[in-house]
């Protein structure tokens, strides 16, 4: 947006906005595509028309098929969507909050949208040395691993990977049928909850994720490590989500009048998550 006037569409009063690094080994058309989801996540207004390709094209000073190829990739990731004869318009994110215990399902079913697990890896497997000292487990211990991609809306919002004891799965009757529900509500279920571990850390997606999560592979992911204890601080699981950074908000809250720093610190993550569009 202009300094002058926030609400209002980018124009050349923003020059570098749009410029691209034509020396750079990265293709124009994912420059442009990175420099509009900057543009999408402040878009002022979601009843007003996207740019045209006639004019992004001209903006970027790129040929209109290089813009279209841009805003077509924007479309399938779910950030875009065009109507027939009216335009392209920004998809407008609702928010789903994931807090350690927070069942999220019953809010994507209030908006009509359902959450979809599509498994990509059930196995066991040995656990690895890490995974193995997260869990209290001997190195090379069986463990069940799980792999699997979260949409709403068919967008994939993020990648789920989740490891356990076979005893653990045993005791959660955790098998490929139940792999698509929510995790924490079968946890709940069965076992009483003392505390979850969460680390986030970020980078660029690589390869494999993009391909999963449908961004570019030059996209940038934010990386939440997770453990989750019983009562007797007996670990239940470990693992990470990888979610799209253009989908998630992170915050943390903290007790300042609190002379420790035991349990004063709290956290919240919000995950933007897409609204079914209407039909054109």
């Amino acid at each position: 947006m202009t300094q002058n006037d926030p609400g209002a569409k980018p124009t050349q009063s923003a020059p570098q906005m749009w410029q691209l690094d034509r020396e750079s080994p990265i293709p124009l058309y994912l420059q442009i595509r990175q420099k509009l989801v900057a543009l999408i996540s402040d878009w002022p207004d979601p009843d007003e028309k996207f740019f045209t390709d006639e004019e992004l094209a001209r903006q970027f000073s790129v040929a209109k098929a290089t813009a279209r190829q841009a805003v077509a990739d924007l479309t399938r990731s779910g950030l875009l969507r065009r109507k027939r004869g009216a335009g392209t318009y920004v998809v407008v994110p609702l928010v789903e909050r994931l807090r350690p215990v927070y069942d999220i399902e019953p809010q994507h079913q209030m908006t009509g949208a359902a959450i979809i697990h599509r498994i990509h890896a059930f196995e066991t497997r040995a656990a690895t040395a890490i995974e193995a000292r997260v869990l209290e487990i001997e190195a090379g211990s069986p463990v069940i691993s799980l792999r699997r991609v979260r949409s709403v809306a068919h967008v994939p919002l993020a990648i789920d990977d989740r490891v356990m004891s076979i005893e653990m799965a045993a005791r959660l009757n955790f098998n490929i049928d139940t792999a698509t529900e929510s995790i924490i509500d079968l946890v709940q279920r069965k076992l009483t909850l003392s505390k979850a571990s969460w680390e986030l850390t970020a980078r660029l997606a690589g390869e494999r994720d993009a391909i999963l999560l449908q961004i570019a592979p030059t996209d940038p992911i934010l990386i939440r490590s997770l453990v989750y204890f019983e009562m007797d601080k007996t670990p239940i699981l470990t693992g990470e989500t990888r979610h799209r950074s253009d989908m998630l908000r992170c915050g943390f809250e903290m007790d300042l009048t609190s002379s420790s720093l035991d349990s004063s610190v709290q956290s919240w993550t919000n995950e933007a998550f897409l609204a079914v569009p209407p039909p054109d």
